[in-house]
C-alpha cells in the first residue's frame, strides 16, 4: 500500500471515528517554532471548538489507529509521523474532501510561542495595495 492510500485510510479512519458531529469541521495549519499540527475545529476562528490535534513528525510514515483512538478517548493530541512536507500537504486536501472544507492557517509562532518579531507590520505592510 502505498503512503496516500495509507494516509486516505487515516482520514476515513477519523471522520468515522467524529461520526455525525462533524458537520461545519475544518482543518486548521499551525506551525510552532519547527513543528506543525493540524487541528480540526469548528465555529468561528477565533472561538473554535477544537475537536482533535495532531502534531506532525516528519519522518516515515507512522499512522498508528490504535494509539490514535486512545488519545482521542483521552481527549489528548494525536501523534503523526509523515515522509516530508508535501504528505502533511496531501493530508491536509484529504481532510478538505473527507468534511467538505477549507484549511484555515493559523499565524506562525516561534520556538517559544511568540508571534515573530515585526509579524504584525509585515502583514499590516503586505495588505497594502502600493504598486
Amino acid at each position: 500500500m502505498n503512503t496516500i492510500e495509507i494516509l486516505s485510510q487515516y482520514v476515513a479512519f477519523v471522520r468515522s471515528i467524529m461520526g455525525s458531529e462533524n458537520r461545519g469541521t475544518y482543518p486548521v495549519l499551525g506551525a510552532y517554532g519547527a513543528e506543525f499540527f493540524i487541528e480540526l475545529a469548528s465555529g468561528p476562528l477565533l472561538s473554535r471548538e477544537i475537536l482533535m490535534t495532531f502534531l506532525v513528525e516528519f519522518d516515515d510514515i507512522e499512522l498508528d489507529i490504535e494509539d490514535s483512538q486512545k488519545a482521542i478517548s483521552n481527549k489528548t493530541e494525536i501523534y503523526l509521523k509523515l515522509p516530508d512536507s508535501a504528505h502533511l500537504i496531501a493530508l491536509l486536501g484529504l481532510l478538505e474532501k473527507a468534511f467538505n472544507s477549507k484549511t484555515t492557517i493559523l499565524h506562525p509562532l516561534d520556538s517559544k510561542g511568540n508571534y515573530f518579531l515585526g509579524w504584525s507590520q509585515a502583514a499590516s505592510s503586505a495588505s497594502e495595495k502600493s504598486f
